[in-house]
């Protein structure tokens, strides 16, 4: 059936780029809504959430995080989740892909102009992170912080601060003047011989690497085509049909702490998104459009993650199931402005299965990070 007959009375459409979006508005007291300009108040929030969830899965954050921030707080279903529509799209058209990240961050760079405040807080759920961090490079001086939960983001392996010192200590014992002695001016020579041999080499290496990158993304390009033809087949849409209808109930349970607080109010609130027309098609387009840009979307992140300079707050769960706590630890060390907060007894949704742990830490991030920053400037 068509999304909006599935709605309930707090539910607002809005069209972006011939896509109806589906989005929820709490006001700064607390109470579902529209808003007027000047009325986001100071802290404004947008939250982004993950793979297979919806708005339904801020449902017990929503309300009572606008009462913390005295802000207007808004959740929105990104293409291809809870009742947003989904559109049919043609694989050769030039249009951008509805179901890519990218898009889903553009919707977000709309909602901060809808609101009409200065800055908002991006609050972003596991893949939601991805889109929080594509919209903060939209737009960084109108993010005032992010919020990350879980965050689906690998941490870099090593980062680039860390790879900058390097070179510059490198060049500094490069640098550092010698007594011009006969033994050492001939050590100073053979050094530079074998400095300019190893800028040769690694020229070579750069070229012959470059080559090898431009052949692995032609045959990732034409594997990607190929998948994505398959994907888009009448077999692919029974099977995710089949997956869906057997495996989603545990899928839910498996991402909690604790499975037997999953009742059947979040099972509901899970799949209920699966009554919509083209949800199966809609998922497997989804995947074709991260399977299309995920290397490249992956490296695009991973080289500029370290350049978010707004503060940034992740809490991760101790027992995550789905991304590992000591990722998002590790993931907290790259950004220079961070704090990081791990919750006990917490799976993969810490929004939902201990809101008011995350509502407190979320308080003490915005009055001790981010409204000291806005006090700064």
């Amino acid at each position: 059936m068509e999304p909006w007959l599935l709605a309930d009375p707090s539910s607002r459409f809005a069209e972006y780029n011939g896509v109806q979006v589906h989005y929820k508005i709490i006001a700064r007291d607390g109470s579902p809504g529209n808003i007027s300009a000047g009325e986001a108040g100071e802290f404004p929030a947008i939250l982004l959430h993950g793979f297979g969830a919806s708005i339904f899965s801020w449902e017990r954050l929503m309300q009572p995080l606008a009462k913390v921030l005295a802000s207007t707080v808004v959740a929105f279903d990104r293409p291809g989740f809870g009742l947003t529509s989904r559109p049919r799209i043609q694989p050769s058209a030039a249009k951008e892909n509805p179901y890519s990240l990218d898009f889903s961050a553009s919707i977000t760079a709309a909602f901060i102009d809808f609101l009409g405040a200065d800055k908002v807080i991006l609050v972003g759920h596991s893949a939601g992170c991805i889109v929080a961090a594509d919209t903060y490079f939209k737009a960084p001086e109108r993010i005032a912080g992010i919020v990350m939960l879980a965050p689906a983001i690998a941490a870099p392996f090593m980062g680039k601060l860390r790879r900058r010192q390097r070179r510059e200590t490198r060049k500094e014992e490069h640098l550092e003047p010698n007594p011009l002695s006969r033994a050492r001016l001939l050590v100073k020579l053979v050094t530079s011989l074998f400095l300019g041999l190893r800028a040769v080499a690694l020229e070579l290496y750069s070229k012959l690497k470059r080559f090898t990158q431009s052949l692995k993304e032609l045959v990732a390009n034409i594997f990607a085509g190929v998948l994505a033809a398959a994907l888009r087949s009448k077999a692919a849409i029974w099977m995710i049909q089949q997956i869906m209808d057997r495996y989603s109930r545990e899928a839910v349970r498996f991402a909690w702490y604790n499975p037997q607080m999953v009742d059947n109010s979040i099972i509901q609130g899970y799949t209920k998104p699966l009554g919509c027309r083209n949800w199966d098609q809609a998922l497997l387009e989804y995947v074709i459009a991260m399977l299309s840009t995920r290397d490249k979307k992956g490296r695009k992140l991973a080289e500029k993650i370290e350049e978010i300079s707004c503060p940034v707050l992740i809490v991760t769960g101790d027992t995550d199931r789905l991304v590992p706590a000591w990722n998002a630890e590790k993931l907290a060390k790259v950004f220079p402005k961070s704090t990081f907060h791990k919750i006990k007894e917490c799976g993969h949704l810490p929004h939902e299965e201990t809101p008011e742990e995350v509502l407190r830490v979320v308080g003490e991030f915005i009055s001790s990070s981010i409204a000291k920053v806005k006090c700064g400037e």
